[in-house]
């Protein structure tokens, strides 16, 4: 990116004299195109730069959207792995415009109320835990529900039990009987780590 912002001034001379053949092939009564040609030509240097601006703000905004749409991508596929259901509901709103929120609370006890659902789980994703080892993404769900064959949630027994991904282990030197602790509104909390779960879909996480 900045090797291509630093060579643009180069690019756009050569852009600005083909615009101008063009031109001079092109219909006459387009003047107004030439006097803009002209008005970048006489200040290429101003010109150059703002246009350099303008490119990197949208590259910018480009790439924010690329990872806002992976992590909508990678949530979406570790729900459909975790939590194998008929239906599952996340407000792909908030989730798609990269904004901390779900759905409302008091609408697991509304689906309840529904007799054709015979089991109902919900889970909750905090992407900006703080704790003494730094910020973290929390995934809260029911273990019970999910302690499968050889799962790690079935070795967990307390509620300040936790487990983490293979690579927050890695990457942050954790291990099995560590303690982390975790703000929340009523104080900071000690968690403890019982296991490595290998299927989370970003490094830093806990649950």
């Amino acid at each position: 990116m900045i090797g291509f912002t630093l060579c643009f001034p180069w690019i756009f001379k050569i852009l600005i004299f083909f615009l101008f053949k063009l031109e001079d092939l092109s219909d006459r009564s387009l003047v107004f195109i030439k006097v803009g040609l002209e008005e970048i030509k006489n200040q290429s240097l101003r010109n150059t730069l703002t246009s350099a601006t303008l490119m990197l703000a949208t590259s910018l905004v480009v790439c924010l959207s690329i990872l806002t749409d992976s992590y909508r991508r990678s949530l979406n596929d570790w729900v459909e792995t975790e939590f194998p259901a008929e239906f599952t509901i996340i407000n792909t709103a908030n989730l798609a415009a990269g904004i901390q929120g779900g759905v409302p609370q008091n609408l697991l006890n509304e689906l309840s109320q529904i007799q054709e659902i015979r089991s109902l789980d919900g889970f909750f994703i905090n992407t900006r835990a703080e704790t003494n080892r730094g910020n973290f993404t929390i995934h809260a769900y029911t273990f019970a529900t999910y302690d499968r064959e050889n799962s790690p949630e079935r070795i967990i027994k307390m509620e300040n039990e936790i487990l983490i991904s293979s690579n927050m282990a890695y990457l942050q030197n954790f291990n099995i009987d560590d303690s982390i602790l975790i703000e929340t509104k009523y104080g900071k909390k000690e968690f403890k780590i019982r296991g490595i779960k290998e299927h989370f879909f970003q490094n830093e996480e806990l649950s």
